[in-house]
């Protein structure tokens, strides 16, 4: 309704100088009772929506240049933020693909997708979505254990349930539930499964295959931590992955490389890395017993963990930026999460979430609205289109070294540490020592789980225990 209204105004801008003051009085009434009009939220433009500015906008002879359009200092450093982050996303999407086992640019296209139409959606500004490690270990097991078959009906199944999450505001029903203590249990479990994915990269490599690998991983690594301490303008996992690259090439170390692994052909770039419709045939889909048994509980627990993560994401981000924006809510932040892992998997993709280091590094960069998430879809796409050639020749032992600096700052060291502390404190005191070893117990407890069991089922045994803790030691104060 509100695009018909804006269209319908800017249609008849040649006759605006003959609109009455008390015509154009109630349209920018109606504009002010919607706070969450934004025809153009990507660049944070609207029309004006006081009576008084709308008039004078439609009723001069030629509309100006919307200020946030033109290259403004605060647009530039959207732009700059979205394009760091797009860089900085590269290896972790092909690594996801990797992992799960299907073409490296499956990863890429489905940041791309997924980052693009959640922007597009309005969901929470400044929020980074894309192929996420909390929904790529969980795909990568039911590939191992059922094949690649399965994976577009669970990914649609996924979409289907984060659409039901959003329509219904189960979030706010969900969400009071999981308490700290939980959330960093789920951060320690992905984090350890992230690192145990890479392991795979290194177990069948022996000698001076196994010793240039890890040599590789290791310079990562180090690039990508100590860097940041003296030049914070450089990305610094393009500059761990670019460095070890430029070694292994100049030393010819025998190393394996994502051209090697997928074939030159995939990073031919240009307009032949565009993805294709990816839908499969009639007689690879599951039956119903199948379906019932094996993609459904899949698909509800990839869907709880990536709303989940992408809640977590929205809070991180806040809390990051500083302010919260009125107009968003995550009920539209989850149906931008369901529209593009739905539109993800019509081209392969492997479907995603909102991204809590990625969005955090954007508003450190300085993106703060829909515009840098925007940007950050696009630059990723131009960079697999311009420069897939010099992609091919990243050693797959870089990415894991990505991975593990990845995976081991998403363990929550510092609180579980501190959680401990609070559980057997040094001093014995009496005060609060239940409460708080109930925490830790949640804490491990979910932890364990969600690393030897399941993400999804990680999370219901913390709350569960959560719930069981509260009410316990309720009755007990009683």
């Amino acid at each position: 309704m509100y695009m018909l209204l804006l269209c319908g105004a800017l249609a008849l801008l040649p006759f605006s100088h003959s609109f009455s003051p008390v015509v154009m009085r109630q349209i920018g009434t109606h504009l002010d009772r919607q706070p969450c009009f934004r025809p153009f939220h990507l660049l944070k433009v609207g029309l004006p929506t006081s009576s008084s500015k709308l008039h004078s906008a439609l009723a001069s002879p030629s509309l100006p240049l919307p200020p946030s359009l033109s290259l403004s200092k605060p647009l530039k450093q959207e732009i700059a933020a979205g394009v760091t982050v797009g860089v900085t996303s590269l290896a972790s999407s092909i690594t996801f693909a990797l992992i799960v086992g299907i073409n490296p640019l499956s990863g890429i296209w489905t940041s791309i997708i997924v980052g693009t139409i959640a922007s597009l959606t309005g969901g929470r500004p400044g929020l980074i979505s894309g192929a996420a490690g909390a929904v790529t270990v969980l795909l990568a097991s039911l590939v191992r254990a059922h094949g690649i078959s399965y994976l577009f009906p669970v990914l649609m199944t996924v979409s289907l349930f984060e659409l039901a999450f959003s329509y219904f505001s189960l979030s706010r029903v969900f969400l009071p539930v999981v308490s700290h203590n939980i959330n960093c249990g789920f951060l320690n479990g992905l984090g350890f499964l992230l690192l145990k994915s890479q392991l795979g990269v290194f177990t069948p490599l022996k000698n001076e295959f196994l010793a240039s690998a890890v040599f590789v991983a290791v310079l990562t690594s180090a690039v990508s931590k100590i860097l940041p301490k003296y030049n914070k303008n450089i990305p610094p996992v393009i500059a761990g992955v670019g460095t070890s690259t430029i070694v292994s090439s100049l030393f010819d170390l025998p190393v394996s490389t994502l051209g090697d692994v997928a074939g030159k052909a995939t990073f031919a770039g240009g307009l032949s890395a565009l993805p294709k419709l990816a839908l499969p045939s009639a007689s690879l889909l599951p039956d119903l017993a199948s379906y019932q048994g094996v993609v459904l509980p899949a698909a509800f627990s990839i869907a709880l963990v990536s709303v989940l993560q992408t809640i977590l994401a929205t809070k991180v981000l806040q809390e990051a930026s500083g302010n919260s924006d009125e107009c968003t809510d995550n009920d539209r932040t989850i149906l931008g999460l369901s529209l593009g892992n739905a539109a993800s998997v019509l081209f392969g993709g492997i479907g995603g979430c909102g991204l809590i280091p990625l969005s955090t590094l954007n508003v450190q960069a300085g993106g703060r609205q829909y515009a840098s998430s925007f940007t950050y879809a696009a630059a990723v796409a131009l960079s697999v289109m311009l420069f897939a050639p010099l992609i091919a020749m990243i050693p797959i032992a870089s990415l894991a070294g990505v991975m593990i600096v990845v995976s081991l700052s998403t363990v929550q060291w510092k609180w579980s540490l501190a959680s401990f502390k609070d559980a057997f404190p040094s001093k014995r005191t009496s005060a609060l020592k239940i409460r708080e070893k109930a925490k830790f117990a949640v804490l491990l407890a979910t932890s364990y789980a969600c690393f030897f069991v399941d993400m999804g089922a990680g999370v219901g045994v913390g709350i569960g225990l959560s719930m069981l803790a509260n009410k316990l030691i309720g009755e007990e104060k009683q």
